[in-house]
């Protein structure tokens, strides 16, 4: 029997039908950082630049970079998203779903 998450959460909206092709699998803060490294590079940005643009120190973003553990998960959440990326969550046991029953996948 399947199992599914209790109906108390909160709407989950569906990630893109393509994202596992065009994403990656982070598994530690150093992956983190490594993907956060590889688009301020890609955006020919300095650490300072992307930073102003993202509205944090300098600092804090090389933090990040390095994948260092102080950096707050709203701080990350909210730089990965000022940065064009979103944080898709999949069980990685395959007999659970964060979507309700009959929930179907927008594409």
């Amino acid at each position: 029997m399947r199992r599914v998450v209790p109906e108390r959460l909160p709407r989950l909206d569906p990630a893109s039908h393509d994202a596992a092709v065009r994403g990656a699998v982070v598994l530690t803060l150093s992956e983190l950082g490594g993907v956060t490294r590889w688009w301020r590079t890609r955006q020919r940005r300095t650490l300072r630049d992307a930073a102003g643009m993202l509205g944090v120190t300098h600092r804090l973003l090389a933090e990040l970079e390095r994948g260092e553990r102080g950096v707050r998960m709203d701080t990350a959440l909210d730089l990965l998203a000022g940065m064009g990326f979103d944080v898709v969550l999949v069980p990685r046991d395959p007999s659970l779903s964060l979507q309700a029953p009959g929930e179907q996948e927008v594409r």
